[in-house]
């Protein structure tokens, strides 16, 4: 990430962005560890979202507006959020299993969404191939296309559905994460 863009993400966002991305994280890595078995794999994959959108919220209610009050910039902080808790989560990850850090932060966002579909061996592939589709074909990228390429590799036990939900969640959060950078 560039300095300017750093300043930029604090300037727009401030702190408890952060704050509340590596609360998030660290529930999430918590919930993931203690009930991994009795959590479904969707809900483990918008997991960090939901729960970055409700502190976002409580955190913009309680101390900046004070007042019971939705707005749409406190939901765009809340996936801001949540994609920065699944990179840094990713990051946590990958330095725990002793891998190389050596991947973009829109491959470990897409790794933190898809962990639990694909197989560990193959999470790192489908996620550059998954990012590959996403520079190249940005604007025209359909649900069909992600869902193609995680198809091979999912676990038995994933439906149709679950990866269309996936894919979804996929464009909405490196979309986002690419408006933040531009």
């Amino acid at each position: 990430m560039n300095y300017v863009y750093l300043t930029d993400f604090f300037a727009n966002y401030s702190l408890p962005t952060v704050v509340i991305a590596v609360i998030v994280c660290i529930a999430c890595f918590l919930i993931n560890k203690f009930l991994s078995n009795k959590i479904s794999i969707s809900l483990r994959a918008s997991m960090p979202f939901l729960l970055a959108v409700i502190l976002y919220f409580a955190f913009d209610m309680i101390f900046i507006q004070k007042a019971f009050v939705f707005s749409k910039e406190s939901f765009y902080a809340g996936i801001l959020s949540g994609s920065l808790s699944t990179v840094i989560n990713g990051i946590v990850i990958r330095i725990i299993k002793g891998k190389p850090l050596s991947v973009s932060q829109t491959v470990l966002l897409i790794e933190g969404i898809i962990r639990g579909y694909v197989s560990d061996k193959s999470l790192t592939t489908t996620a550059r191939a998954i990012e590959e589709i996403l520079s190249t074909h940005q604007q025209n990228t359909k649900v069909h296309q992600l869902t193609e390429v995680i198809k091979p590799n999912s676990s038995l036990e994933v439906t149709d559905e679950d990866l269309e939900g996936v894919a979804n969640l996929i464009l909405t959060a490196v979309l986002k994460e690419n408006k933040q950078e531009n």
